[in-house]
């Protein structure tokens, strides 16, 4: 039996996510993608990871792709004020 990733067991048990997209934090939730669309998804992939059949052959298990939605929260900035810092 192969172990999942720890990051791939979270998504599943939990999609609500954060990413963190040049230093701003935003509210996904992830969709873990299967059918046609992971067939799409891993063809994108391959071009640009040509190991991809490699691993997973050596870990024994199939990579999962996920699929991330921005949240109708949108982002939050990763700037926090000062201490004693004025604030709206």
């Amino acid at each position: 039996m192969t172990r999942v990733p720890d990051r791939v067991a979270n998504l599943r048990a939990n999609p609500a996510a954060t990413v963190i997209v040049r230093r701003r934090r935003i509210l996904v939730q992830a969709e873990e993608l299967d059918g046609e669309a992971y067939d799409q998804a891993r063809t994108q992939v391959e071009r640009q990871w040509r190991g991809v059949p490699g691993y997973e052959r050596m870990s024994g298990r199939r990579v999962p792709y996920f699929r991330l939605i921005p949240t109708e929260s949108g982002e939050r900035s990763t700037h926090r004020p000062s201490p004693g810092a004025a604030t709206e």
